[in-house]
């Protein structure tokens, strides 16, 4: 625990100071402090409400017990955010402490871990709660907030976010605003009976759109739609190029208590912002409203009835026994393959490969000429089997064996003797060049367009990059060799059962302080689900409608139908992805999501990765090595304290 104690503190600065008093050993890579996502220090202040305090000579002293992991990193997290400098540090006998000075006041922190006790040293005029009028707010608040009246108790205390000594009253006050509602703040999310339009409302709506364009034309576009329907509501629409940058602003956010009212995001990180408090809003009466819910009188779009949601995604939305989320769009693994090259090989493709098949395959497009060169291509780069997303790859292989990955609680159960089998499998793959990954080589779409790649198994989300014709390239022309490009399922274990992961984001919609701004917000998040959004984000690649409405229109049913009309909205492998979802979607599945599933999916793929990597790097296989792995695995994500998980990027 000190290892996980000591890796927050402060800046890089006073990492490496610590890093020459503790040890080698004792630190992660510095690049990791970057993916730690910290609690607010108000969060942490008001968890010690009674602590014993007293004031002198301007400093104010307070001792907390039962000191928290999170709230020394929250503490540390706050001086380091100060621009203070640092004065004096020590790291002995376990006790941690650290000082530092800002406009000659000194701000220090004393923490003993195995006591679990802290001294707590500041200017009395920076985060204390004196004074008569302020305390008495304060202790109204606490009063009402005991008594569940969490709204009039926070009320309270915005009366005196404006003292001097409020420095952080912002934070401060957001911070004990979401610890202290709890699960009674659902009461206070009635559905109001009316939108008012009296006054101008304003929501923000974040989401995340790849390099396609035409994704973010598509938001736009709904947001103009849904304004002329509702003219006193502003959508504003903060784009992101992926999903860590998304949920690294909404932790963020959560301390000030400025979310955006909706986004698009993954389970897996809604599920984490369920765990930092009742922040997102349970759907379940909101759906079935007779005036704002599904098909509900006071809507004025074509909303989907809940019946017409595809079940199986809208089950996928269920949290905690709650829908806590709505489907948005929804994708799969698929493999694309260069069929002249299967071909030339002596092989024919059948409609669903098994892992025996593509590994055969793979295996006999390594031979080499006399010259050095590859005999399928004539090149000297060949990767016959690549793979953009292996902690999908994974996570699929273990589903198709009936092998334990994750319970639904969070515990990771994917270190075990069938995955232990399939990565000695992979390993012998990847030594020979028969097999890599996109983290080690390159994009899959890349290769495969260069003539360097027989099968690539990336997302249907991804399927305007497959093909020689494909109309989105990140390769010269010059570089492209002409070949037909056949798509099918992942390789199965079990072709007369098949499965294949499910994966597409979620429109989350957060609670609000104002009912009717929640309001515009569920009535913008339901309208993401309307034929015009679903069918037409669905065109931009190989993505699958939500609703069986959109699916069943005469305008999605006439795109698919003008399949290979030309290359770009109507492209063939684009809409022949699509399809495949469309045929085998009672074939999917969904892993599990929990606080940390984020984390336990990028080590599931790591632990390939790291094979991958060890196999070409001359590595010996054997049992040893394997437990090696996966306890390289374990300590590199903190999955031995399941308690400090993190939704980040990999380290």
């Amino acid at each position: 625990m000190l290892k996980r104690t000591v890796c927050y503190v402060l800046t890089l600065v006073l990492c490496f100071l610590i890093s020459q008093s503790c040890g080698d050993g004792l630190l992660p890579s510095l690049h990791e402090l970057d993916d730690i996502q910290m609690p607010s220090l108000g969060s942490v202040l008001h968890r010690y409400p009674d602590s014993e305090w007293t004031e002198a000579d301007g400093t104010a002293v307070q001792v907390w017990e039962k000191v928290t992991e999170a709230d020394y990193s929250a503490f540390s997290t706050f001086l380091s955010t100060q621009e203070v400098s640092l004065s004096g540090y020590s790291a002995e006998n376990g006790q941690i402490s650290a000082e530092l000075e800002k406009d000659g006041k000194t701000f220090s922190f004393v923490y003993t871990p195995g006591e679990e006790k802290a001294v707590v040293s500041y200017p009395a005029g920076t985060c204390d709660r004196r004074g008569k009028e302020a305390e008495e707010h304060y202790n109204r608040a606490k009063d009402l907030a005991a008594k569940e009246a969490y709204r009039k108790a926070y009320k309270e205390l915005k009366l005196i976010e404006d003292y001097p000594y409020y420095k952080d009253a912002e934070e401060l006050l957001s911070g004990y605003y979401l610890s202290a509602r709890g699960p009674a703040w659902e009461e206070h999310m009635d559905i109001p009976d009316s939108l008012d339009e009296t006054e101008p409302i304003e929501i923000t709506f974040w989401a995340k759109h790849d390099t396609n364009k035409a994704q973010a034309e598509v938001y736009k576009q709904a947001i103009q739609d849904f304004q002329e329907m509702y003219p006193s509501i502003t959508v504003n629409l903060r784009l992101y190029s992926n999903y860590s940058e998304l949920y690294r602003d909404v932790i963020l956010n959560i301390s000030t208590n400025t979310l955006p009212n909706v986004c698009i995001t993954l389970p897996g990180h809604i599920a984490a912002y369920m765990a930092q408090g009742n922040v997102v809003l349970p759907l379940d009466e909101w759906m079935a409203d007779p005036r704002f819910g599904f098909g509900g009188s006071e809507v004025r779009f074509d909303s989907p009835k809940q019946e017409e949601i595809v079940p199986k995604y809208l089950e996928e939305c269920i949290l905690n026994g709650k829908y806590c989320a709505l489907p948005f769009v929804r994708a799969t693994e698929a493999l694309y393959i260069n069929r002249d090259m299967v071909e030339k090989l002596g092989y024919e493709i059948p409609e669903i490969l098994t892992w025996d098949f593509v590994w055969e395959v793979s295996g006999k497009a390594t031979e080499k000429d006399e010259k050095g060169l590859f005999r399928i291509n004539g090149q000297e780069v060949m990767i016959p089997f690549i793979c953009k997303s292996t902690d999908n790859m994974m996570i699929t292989m273990l589903r198709q064996l009936g092998a334990p990955y994750a319970a639904e609680d969070g515990e990771a159960l994917l270190f075990n003797d069938t995955t232990a089998g399939l990565l000695k499998e992979i390993f012998t793959h990847a030594k020979t060049g028969a097999f890599s990954t996109f983290g080690i080589s390159s994009y899959p779409s890349n290769l495969l367009n260069a003539g360097q790649c027989i099968f690539a198994m990336d997302s249907t989300a991804g399927a305007t990059w497959m093909g020689s014709s494909a109309p989105m390239q990140d390769i010269p022309e010059e570089r492209i060799a002409p070949f037909t490009t056949v798509v099918r399922p992942v390789p199965q274990y079990d072709p007369e059962h098949p499965q294949m992961i499910s994966q597409g984001p979620g429109i989350c919609v957060f609670n609000r302080e104002d009912p009717q701004e929640t309001l515009a917000g569920w009535l913008f998040a339901q309208y993401l689900l309307s034929d015009k959004v679903q069918t037409g984000y669905a065109e931009t690649e190989g993505y699958l409608p939500v609703t069986l409405k959109a699916q069943q229109s005469p305008e999605y049913q006439e795109y698919l139908g003008r399949k290979g009309s030309n290359n770009q909205e109507f492209y063939e492998i684009k809409i022949e992805a699509s399809e495949l979802l469309l045929k085998y979607m009672e074939n999917t599945f969904v892993p599990p999501a929990f606080n940390g599933s984020e984390t336990l999916r990028a080590a599931a793929g790591q632990l390939i990765e790291n094979i991958c990597k060890g196999a070409r790097r001359g590595a010996e296989m054997s049992d040893s090595y394997i437990g090696e792995q996966f306890e390289k695995v374990i300590q590199t994500y903190f999955l031995d304290e399941p308690g400090l998980m993190n939704e980040t990027d990999a380290p």
